[in-house]
């Protein structure tokens, strides 16, 4: 068969691409090189090459210095909104601009375009991406940092499920069993919403095994008001949304929750905590 000049010269690239890797100290087997090798020239792969083991480099850097794989480095950006997407907003920070991907319900009310904004964080560092995800409050961000806890809810996932319900109904929905509350949310059956409860309840008994035994340990007091059933719902769920015992109770001395349902003593002590 004929081989033309271009064939003949992708050949000898292709055939030097073993000695690239050997150089670089790159494994053969890295699906990144190998994807590279069958859509890109040769003086392009070999320049990704040398991107990927920097790359590489700063990861494996932070892993040994135990900053591990999610990273929260910004507690929040705040600067002037330059785009809305479906998925993501663009905030400029300096002349810089940040790509944040957020729940579709926060970047419809974050503002219009031109305006300054804030958004709280979660800066989320991978092998194969590094991501910045925002929200409005702090309570949301609190509920999608729970959510990448449980086994099989991804970034996606979690986001997703932030724009189809509030924390504070999320919190109630795992604290009372109800499935039928997170089912309605797309993508999240029955044995998704069962595992999303169970590892949460879990998680959250664990927590509150700890500060009890460590308030035994110093003498604490941590039933600093008087519990029913709806206070003890309520300090369970926003337990739920990361805060810990003794804080819930502290927020909920300011309220008369006697007088209160469960739904608004868990959203006024949100306030409360948030403050």
């Amino acid at each position: 068969m004929y081989r033309t000049r271009n064939d003949r010269r992708k050949t000898s690239e292709i055939t030097a691409i073993p000695e690239v890797i050997k150089r670089l100290n790159l494994k053969a087997e890295n699906h990144f090189i190998l994807k590279k090798v069958m859509q890109d020239k040769f003086e392009h792969f070999f320049v990704k090459c040398l991107i990927f083991k920097k790359r590489n480099s700063i990861i494996n850097s932070l892993k040994k210095k135990n900053i591990g794989r999610n990273v929260i480095m910004f507690a929040y950006i705040k600067g002037t909104l330059e785009m809305k997407l479906k998925s993501y907003a663009v905030i400029d920070v300096g002349g810089l601009g940040y790509k944040i991907y957020m729940p579709e319900n926060n970047i419809n009310t974050i503002g219009e375009i031109g305006e300054n904004v804030k958004v709280y964080t979660y800066y989320r560092v991978r092998e194969d991406d590094i991501s910045i995800y925002g929200f409005n409050t702090q309570e949301q961000l609190k509920m999608f940092e729970l959510l990448l806890s449980v086994s099989g809810i991804g970034a996606k996932s979690a986001l997703m499920m932030l724009s189809c319900i509030e924390p504070s109904d999320f919190a109630i929905a795992v604290v009372s069993n109800n499935v039928k509350v997170l089912t309605q949310i797309p993508g999240i059956g029955a044995k998704s919403a069962q595992r999303i409860i169970l590892e949460l309840k879990d998680k959250i008994q664990k927590e509150q095994s700890e500060e009890i035994a460590e308030a035994e340990k110093s003498n604490i007091n941590i039933n600093s008001i008087e519990v029913n059933n709806n206070i003890q719902e309520a300090i369970s769920a926003l337990s739920v949304l990361g805060y810990n015992r003794k804080d819930i109770e502290k927020a909920l001395e300011h309220l008369a929750v006697e007088t209160l349902s469960l739904e608004d003593i868990i959203k006024k002590g949100l306030i409360l905590l948030t403050k």
